[in-house]
């Protein structure tokens, strides 16, 4: 999410918002739930706080 925000900041002019519909861990997943997803890791997705804590930079 850093990234996008980072490159979406040299493309909009200063005081405009930029909308981003970024997943997030809503509870710390088992491993069980994440091995489901295919073998995801935990560290792909931030929490809700997180990702709000990160757009706010």
């Amino acid at each position: 999410m850093h990234e996008t925000l980072d490159t979406l900041r040299k493309c909009v002019n200063k005081g405009v918002y930029v909308l981003i519909g970024e997943g997030y861990w809503k509870q710390q997943p088992s491993k069980e739930y994440l091995e489901a997803l295919g073998g995801a890791e935990e560290s792909e997705l931030l929490s809700h706080f997180e990702n709000v804590k990160v757009g706010k930079n």
